[in-house]
């Protein structure tokens, strides 16, 4: 009995060498990511459109964060869309926090988040 223990413990220990030798010898022999020539860029801060601009943008772990300034809060879902459609493929979120003007610091009259999963989803914080 200890010796058919004994047995199975070494060819668990043989299999998990070599299935780690595969794994590595895997990620070794795979070709370099491609690069793409002319990737889209994201909105860039100072960026502006009809009636709003860009006043600061983050981005860490696949996450975009814009922030914008406008009078027109009514159109936010219409102004996220514009700065989201170039970025969609580089990201798995993006916030969008629209403020009025001079109110930044506080709490933005409405946030528009999207996803790849949930599509655009629009809270408002403070509405007109």
């Amino acid at each position: 009995m200890r010796r058919g223990i004994v047995t199975l413990v070494w060819v668990a220990a043989a299999l998990a060498v070599v299935g780690l030798w595969i794994a590595a010898r895997d990620l070794t022999d795979r070709p370099p990511p491609s690069v793409e020539t002319a990737p889209r860029q994201p909105p860039r801060s100072g960026l502006s459109g009809d009636g709003w601009t860009v006043v600061r943008q983050t981005s860490a772990h696949y996450m975009l964060v814009i922030e914008v300034e406008t009078e027109r809060v009514a159109d936010a879902g219409r102004i996220a869309q514009q700065l989201t459609e170039p970025a969609k493929d580089r990201y798995t979120e993006i916030l969008v926090y629209v403020f009025r003007p001079g109110r930044r610091g506080g709490l933005p009259a409405v946030r528009v988040q999207w996803t790849h999963r949930g599509g655009y989803n629009t809270t408002e914080y403070a509405p007109e």
